[in-house]
């Protein structure tokens, strides 16, 4: 056999496929790459995870939606008290319904975080009889579940709401929902 230049690149164009085919057969731990995306927020009717007034009536008694922004307005207050009791626990259930509308198990909690000058978290977040609140504590919301939330307000020593004026008046500045991917994937709330 006679070998000239055009055979010899041949030859090495067919080993360096071979080689590149069994040296690419390896996996890979990671891929970066940037892309566009475009992120809408749609209110709680179209929403993935939809947060409305709890279907009892302490939903309709402490809830309300701002028409303008779509925020969630949990206010304790009603035509017969001005807040919760100084010095006392005081337990509202069902004031709020997470329903998971995704196509996937979520796992759900809550993180709030107290005005300047509370020096404790007052508000504790619960279901099914347990905190929500931290992501120690997600409960996993399985496509189309419902999860019932309820409040519980703790001013047992503290000067909160005692009438003496130096207590605060917010107990609450803001709270977060947060929904990430279930970790399990069974969905089984």
């Amino acid at each position: 056999m006679q070998l000239n230049r055009r055979t010899l690149l041949i030859g090495l164009g067919a080993a360096a496929a071979t080689g590149g085919t069994l040296a690419g057969t390896g996996a890979f731990t990671q891929i970066t790459a940037e892309r566009d995306a475009t992120v809408q927020v749609a209110g709680d009717a179209g929403s993935l995870l939809s947060i409305t007034p709890g279907g009892g009536p302490n939903g309709n008694k402490y809830v309300s939606t701002d028409a303008q922004t779509g925020e969630i307005i949990i206010d304790l207050s009603t035509e017969d008290a001005d807040g919760v009791a100084p010095n006392a626990v005081t337990r509202a259930n069902d004031v709020l319904t997470v329903t998971n509308q995704g196509t996937q198990a979520v796992d759900f909690h809550v993180t709030d975080s107290t005005p300047q000058g509370v020096s404790q978290d007052l508000v504790t977040f619960e279901a099914n009889g347990g905190s929500i609140e931290g992501s120690a504590n997600a409960v996993e919301l399985g496509t189309g579940n419902v999860l019932d939330v309820d409040i519980v307000v703790d001013t047992t020593g503290t000067s909160f709401g005692n009438g003496d004026g130096n207590g605060p008046d917010t107990i609450l500045d803001s709270v977060t929902f947060v929904a990430n991917m279930a970790s399990s994937g069974s969905g089984s709330t």
